[in-house]
């Protein structure tokens, strides 16, 4: 194909009612009879979007952002065989520097005021975790492909992230949780598989990650169903030994029978298996629908209302940061509420005060058990 001239722009793909159904087009602006039409149609968004790639890297002559992604993907699989990073958390870049960077986008079309309108539109139209979470990535790309030499000069370096993230999610009560795992532990002893319940139990009871359920095999249920043991977790801190309440031990024991020691304990196919559970039983319940996620700080919150200090709170969330802890995963009102009524009872000589730690207390903490604030 002859070579482009300056000025040549790919534009597209529109969407067109052609022969009865949409199609797409794309078409070439700038084009002084170099011998190539002028626009093309594509039968799908799929096969509209490889034409414009193709189409750039053959017209414009230079690297797309999609062709220095391969190049990125390489160096974070480096990376993993080193151990300097996990599979999910590559993952996680990828998927949000391509949300930031069109993957049909020149590099040369990387100007610094390009990226500051394109982070300007992520603000307006999604929240604010979402976009400084992309934005983070999206600049560690860029500094990538800086030092890498795809980039001539940084163009993220003037974008600065704006707002402020909520912290925590929105929990149960006391009372609709107690509600809420009464129907679970029922929903489990009525079925024939009690994956499901248990699952959703365990996130509550002792504060499982999604994924920390999911990878359980049969071994990791230890010590006559009184011990989970939890390896592979996303942090180094979440590798902990985990004590089974009495009411869930029969059936961890019958998810376990006949099972070797490496077959999943759970098993399940889909990533958000276990959300839904939780989603079904709190329709069960009747009670709000809240996620997996939330029953951790649920956890959180009722053991520091309940007097558990937050350095064992955090080990049992498997965190390293009784900071992270505090602020994302605790209802700090409702515990300093705690406190206060606790000293205004002690005051008033109320038989029922009992003495409580302090809310953030010192490294020196005696291990207490925050597994059991709710009734069986």
């Amino acid at each position: 194909m002859p070579r482009a001239k300056k000025g040549m722009r790919v534009l597209g793909p529109y969407e067109e009612w052609i022969g009865g159904r949409i199609k797409y087009r794309i078409k070439i602006a700038g084009i002084r009879r170099v011998g190539i039409p002028n626009n093309y149609i594509a039968e799908s968004r799929k096969e509209a979007d490889a034409k414009v790639i193709s189409l750039k890297r053959v017209l414009l002559g230079e690297k797309l952002f999609c062709d220095v992604l391969v190049e990125y993907r390489a160096h974070l699989e480096r990376r993993i065989k080193l151990q300097e990073l996990r599979p999910i958390t590559m993952s996680n870049y990828l998927r949000d520097a391509g949300y930031f960077f069109p993957a049909d986008l020149p590099l040369s079309s990387m100007s610094p005021r390009w990226c500051q309108r394109r982070y300007d539109r992520l603000v307006e139209t999604t929240a604010v975790a979402t976009h400084r979470n992309v934005l983070k990535e999206a600049k560690r790309w860029a500094a990538w492909a800086t030092e890498a030499g795809y980039l001539v000069k940084d163009p993220m370096l003037e974008v600065r992230p704006v707002g402020k993230i909520s912290k925590g999610k929105p929990t149960l009560t006391r009372d609709e949780a107690t509600r809420w795992l009464t129907v679970a532990l029922a929903e489990a002893g009525r079925r024939s598989n009690p994956r499901g319940p248990v699952a959703a139990v365990l996130t509550l009871l002792l504060a499982m990650r999604t994924s920390e359920v999911n990878k359980r095999v049969a071994r990791d249920l230890d010590g006559g169903g009184r011990i989970l043991w939890i390896h592979r977790a996303k942090t180094p801190s979440g590798n902990r030994l985990l004590s089974i309440p009495e009411v869930l031990r029969p059936h961890l024991l019958r998810l376990a029978a006949g099972k070797g020691p490496e077959d999943p304990l759970f098993g399940f196919g889909r990533p958000d298996s276990i959300n839904r559970w939780v989603h079904r039983i709190c329709e069960l319940a009747g009670v709000p629908h809240r996620c997996a996620h939330s029953m951790r700080s649920l956890h959180s919150t009722l053991s520091q209302v309940n007097g558990v200090t937050i350095g064992i709170v955090a080990k049992a969330l498997g965190q390293g940061d009784k900071g992270i802890t505090w602020q994302h995963y605790t209802d700090r009102g409702a515990v300093e509420a705690a406190r206060v009524a606790d000293w205004q009872a002690q005051l008033l000589g109320d038989s029922a005060g009992t003495k409580r730690p302090p809310i953030v207390p010192a490294d020196s903490q005696q291990d207490q058990s925050p597994q059991n604030y709710l009734p069986n």
